[in-house]
């Protein structure tokens, strides 16, 4: 990532701040407690956060029958956390310009009834609905928000016809390539990023 990230961001200086197996309430303790600059303030702020809240749902759910019943009744409150973190760095950060990005597409991923990696690339998968949920509840929030933005990324993961995740971009339907990272999140954010830096 750090290639891509240099080549569409090097320009300003910025950093790459995620944690790999992430969940919201994680970085929202890493932000309370010290993660967050306080002398030079940053720009613009890109979000993506909530796909390992409902990997985890899944998982403790153990494959079993009604995952996707849960994974439904789970969304709001993902999103919700999502919502707090974007609140905080309003509060922390007023003067930053936030750029919520949607959840990704990710696969189901089962081996023997039991999950490995998500490497099943089959579109819908048993997250698309909670996905879905999640995204548009973060998309209503962001429109009535000033300094938020809304960014959807996810299509660029997914085949031309829609049916599957593109395993060039995501190979195990969870994580972006080196490919996915430049075509789908790098050329997706970097217009929007530029546009904000700029101030227009």
């Amino acid at each position: 990532m750090t290639d891509v990230f240099s080549r569409y961001f090097g320009q300003y200086r910025s950093s790459i701040q995620g944690v790999g197996g992430d969940q919201v309430m994680h970085l929202m303790y890493r932000l309370q407690y010290g993660a967050l600059p306080t002398q030079q303030q940053p720009q613009v702020v890109v979000l993506l956060i909530g796909t390992n809240d409902l990997g985890t749902i899944a998982y403790k759910r153990g494959w079993t029958g009604g995952v996707e019943k849960k994974l439904r009744t789970a969304a709001p409150g993902v999103a919700n956390r999502v919502q707090e973190v974007v609140a905080l760095l309003r509060q922390r950060l007023p003067t930053a310009q936030i750029v919520l990005l949607g959840l990704l597409p990710r696969g189901t991923g089962t081996a023997e009834g039991l999950p490995v990696w998500d490497n099943d690339h089959g579109w819908p998968s048993v997250y698309t609905e909670a996905m879905s949920a999640v995204n548009e509840q973060l998309r209503s929030f962001a429109n009535g928000q000033a300094g938020v933005h809304y960014l959807d990324c996810g299509p660029r993961f997914l085949t031309a016809d829609g049916s599957a995740i593109d395993a060039d971009l995501m190979p195990d339907a969870l994580h972006p390539s080196k490919k996915g990272q430049e075509q789908g999140l790098a050329q997706c954010i970097q217009p929007l990023v530029q546009q904000l830096m700029q101030g227009s």
